[in-house]
């Protein structure tokens, strides 16, 4: 249901669920959950469960810790990657445009994400989209 098909798709579901019932809790990708129910909802994702926060007999009534673990889980996903999304071959790349002045940074940004894999832009992409909210 998704233009961007190359992103994971329990990426596009926890983007699409904090879209909806995130956006006005400050601060909450510096929240922390409880480890044992990340580690059960990682173990349900992993057997190819969909998690539905929504219809969840377990966040019923709780969707701010639904939102939590929410974030929590895309944290972790990112974090999980074997690389990073900017890659790592890349990345000597994008240490040089912290150097770059103001007037030249999109377009120095904009070619550097050009260079990016395609899963990997289509990734950021998603991810800077959803940031921007």
């Amino acid at each position: 249901h998704h233009p961007d098909c190359d992103v994971p798709p329990i990426v596009t579901e926890l983007i699409d669920f904090l879209t909806k019932h995130a956006l006005d809790i400050e601060g909450i990708f510096r929240k922390s959950a409880n480890i044992g129910s990340i580690r059960r909802l990682q173990d349900r994702i992993n057997k190819g469960e969909q998690i539905d926060f929504e219809n969840d007999p377990e966040y019923k009534d709780n969707t701010f810790i639904a939102c939590i673990h929410a974030s929590v889980l895309l944290k972790t996903f990112l974090r999980s990657l074997g690389e990073p999304v900017t890659t790592n071959a890349l990345y000597p790349r994008l240490a040089t445009l912290a150097e770059v002045p103001k007037t030249e940074k999109t377009p120095a940004v904009k070619e550097f994400v050009a260079l990016l894999p395609q899963p990997n832009y289509l990734l950021l992409k998603t991810v800077v989209k959803f940031l921007t909210l």
